[in-house]
């Protein structure tokens, strides 16, 4: 745009005037929108307001946010804002095209073309649809053009809006559309396709989740966690995923290879040229790389899933491992389904594949069919007939349909002479799973006089790594599970309570500090004992002056004990001083709540309550209307309790059964259990978490806390 000459040169304001004029207008945008959405800008903010609405309707903020762009505009120097005027008047356009239809999408077309101008217009000054100026263009084009004609016109005046924003020929302008459409279309294609890889992907064979004497798999859509908490247990090799599956397991294999420094980073792949060159691109950042591929050699899978005769999947085995040694100097071949193939067959092919550079072989049991003795005389069979089998690194690879993934591999360690266990955190995997890296890596440990052998894993971060894993994943660590399960250094029995207080090893075998948790653990049942219940109150702080009372105090535990699964803090404390909380002792009774929850709001909960017979009123916010409720009692008692349980259980099985809530609440080292129930569940909620304040409170002048 060309500089004004003549008169114009002097009437064209000065850099400052608009620098000026800028940000008055930017000012004027930003209290106009306020007027909108508040009374609390005055006289002058409720005229702007009702003004905006009454003109522009549901699309008050358009037109302001043109006067901030503009506004904007004039703060930045000459030559970075030519052609002004021209975009100012694009988007006028595109603001009036907008209007009209949000006025538009008020009703029906039919129903408009049967309204008046008058009730159109009445509309638009009540602030609907597009305001007055989208009545405008509604009477404009419905009452003089017709229903195909104003399709045409707002077509043709959002077209030349965009002409002039994007200062841009409609000839350039259609090119662009048409290259966007494009663009867009072809990211649509990929992501179909994509999705269609993943899917096929998913039944082309075993794709093991591994993690062995270092072999992990951490296949997530954050990857790189895991794998550095699997990198802190000194895993010796993280296989990270299937590269050519899928764009997200290769930017999770890629991420991990740049992520991982000291760990060997795996990429599984099919046996053709496509998976592994995808997977040596994925491995590129790595510090050590390895590429897994794999083929069937079972006849079933051959004939029914390769449909390939045996020669060409022994051509297929060496060419892979060829072209992947190519690529990386470190490769490792699989035969799937191998402890089901031809013993004949087999040592045919992993002999080829080592003298074809393959450094590992792994022997997979790829559906769980195996049991220790045979699979463990298998890999020992392999190894004694292959010529060159001391030249690669034997692996096992066990599938747990049977419940023996863990029994196999270390009999393929122990008989076999395998080396390198393929396993996962927690034992994940296809099916019932893999083998559990935590049970071999202990059972090696524990029984280091059996296997002769040492493992390089820092074994006190399993538990971190079994948590992280859980997380990610959503798959929950059952109680009862080896190693890494809530109750695998738990004891109940008396028997073994007593006998662990007086010497740990009498049932222990592993310490509960050595795998990552921080102490074993005393549950106090019906099978507790005397010794574990006295060791109980002496951790409570509670002192009972003869062994008659301790013996008293220990019958009604029994007693309880046959009601109740597990003893609590709060029971014992109740059974000692011979005193349970009555309505008539609690400090804290429920009484009412009122609390309103909208989509897009946040939560907001009042409940009245007392507090030794006298009503209080409590009101706050929350992520929920639970937690809204919870902090409202709050608000007035001010415990500074912790909650460290959350439970709700419905009593029966339909939409209108009573729902019981627990809440669990640790304050100075002391916890306690409040229950409630109600139809309502948010009640249910309010009435148990004072349940639980007023069992802190009855025992807090009277026991010590918790060591």
């Amino acid at each position: 745009m060309s500089e004004p000459r003549g008169l114009f040169k002097r009437l064209a304001p000065s850099r400052r005037l608009r620098e000026i004029g800028g940000v008055l207008v930017i000012a004027g945008a930003v209290f106009g929108w306020l007027s909108i959405r508040s009374d609390a800008t005055g006289q002058a903010g409720r005229y702007l307001g009702s003004f905006l609405r009454h003109t522009f309707g549901q699309g008050a903020d358009v037109p302001l946010l043109v006067l901030f762009w503009w506004g904007w505009q004039q703060l930045l120097p000459k030559d970075k804002a030519k052609r002004m005027w021209t975009r100012v008047l694009g988007m006028i356009s595109l603001t009036w095209v907008f209007l009209t239809v949000l006025h538009l999408r008020l009703e029906s077309i039919a129903l408009l073309e049967s309204l008046s101008p008058q009730e159109l217009f009445w509309m638009g000054r009540q602030g609907m649809g597009g305001g007055l100026l989208g009545a405008l263009g509604c009477v404009l084009l419905f009452h003089f053009f017709g229903r195909q004609g104003a399709r045409v016109f707002l077509a043709l005046a959002a077209f030349l809006g965009l002409v002039l924003v994007t200062d841009t020929s409609p000839s350039q302008l259609i090119l662009k559309l048409a290259s966007g459409l494009r663009k867009i279309g072809q990211h649509a294609f990929f992501l179909v396709a994509e999705m269609w890889i993943e899917f096929v992907g998913k039944g082309v064979g075993d794709t093991p989740g591994q993690l062995a004497n270092g072999h992990a798999v951490a296949r997530f859509r954050r990857p790189s966690g895991v794998a550095r908490q699997l990198e802190r247990l000194r895993v010796d090799v993280i296989e990270a995923g299937f590269a050519a599956s899928s764009n997200g397991d290769f930017e999770a294999v890629q991420a991990i290879a740049n992520a991982v420094k000291d760990s060997t980073v795996c990429s599984l792949s099919r046996a053709n040229d496509r998976d592994i060159s995808r997977a040596a691109e994925a491995l590129k950042g790595a510090n050590s790389a390895r590429i897994h591929t794999f083929i069937a050699t079972s006849p079933l899978h051959m004939e029914k899933k390769l449909r390939m005769t045996p020669d060409e999947v022994f051509e297929q085995a060496k060419l892979a491992v060829r072209f992947a040694r190519n690529l990386v100097g470190d490769v490792e071949f699989s035969p799937e389904d191998g402890y089901r193939s031809d013993m004949d067959f087999l040592c045919r092919v992993l002999e080829a594949v080592i003298s074809e550079g393959a450094t590992t072989i792994n022997v997979p049991d790829t559906v769980g069919y195996a049991v220790p003795e045979l699979y463990g005389n298998f890999i020992k069979t392999l190894r004694e007939r292959i010529p060159n089998s001391d030249k690669a690194i034997w692996s096992v690879h066990c599938h747990n349909d049977l419940g023996m993934a863990v029994a196999n591999s270390l009999a393929g360690v122990k008989i076999g002479g395998a080396r390198q266990v393929e396993c996962t955190i927690n034992g994940l995997g296809e099916r019932a799973g893999n083998c559990s890296l935590e049970e071999v890596v202990m059972a090696v440990k524990t029984r280091r006089d059996y296997f002769g052998l040492d493992i390089g894993i820092d074994t006190q971060h399993i538990l971190a790594a079994s948590r992280m894993v859980s997380q990610t994943t959503g798959f929950v660590v059952q109680p009862n599970k080896a190693v890494v399960g809530a109750n695998a250094f738990a004891h109940a029995s008396g028997i073994h309570q007593d006998g662990v207080l007086k010497a740990r090893d009498t049932y222990e075998i592993m310490r509960a500090e050595d795998v990552g948790w921080s102490a074993n653990k005393i549950v106090l049942g019906k099978l507790s004992g005397r010794n574990a219940f006295k060791q109980r109150l002496q951790e409570l702080g509670v002192s009972l002056d003869s062994e008659s009372e301790i013996n008293t105090a220990f019958a009604r535990f029994k007693e309880l004990a046959d009601r109740k699964s597990e003893i609590f803090d709060e029971d014992i404390l109740a059974l000692v001083s011979d005193e349970s909380v009555t309505s008539e002792k609690e400090q804290f009774g429920f009484v009412s709540l009122s609390q309103h929850s909208e989509t897009g709001e946040r939560p907001h909960a009042t409940i009245v309550f007392t507090v030794n017979g006298r009503e209080v009123r409590g009101e706050s916010d929350g992520n929920g209307p639970v937690d809204a409720s919870l902090k409202a009692i709050e608000t007035h008692v001010k415990s500074g309790a912790e909650m460290v349980l959350y439970s709700v259980n419905a009593i029966s099985g339909s939409t209108e059964s009573q729902g019981e809530v627990t809440v669990r609440l640790q304050n100075s080292g002391r916890v306690v259990n409040g229950v409630g129930a109600d139809p309502d569940i948010v009640v249910a909620s309010a009435k148990a978490y004072l349940h639980a304040l007023n069992k802190l409170q009855s025992k807090a002048d009277r026991v010590a806390a918790q060591g």
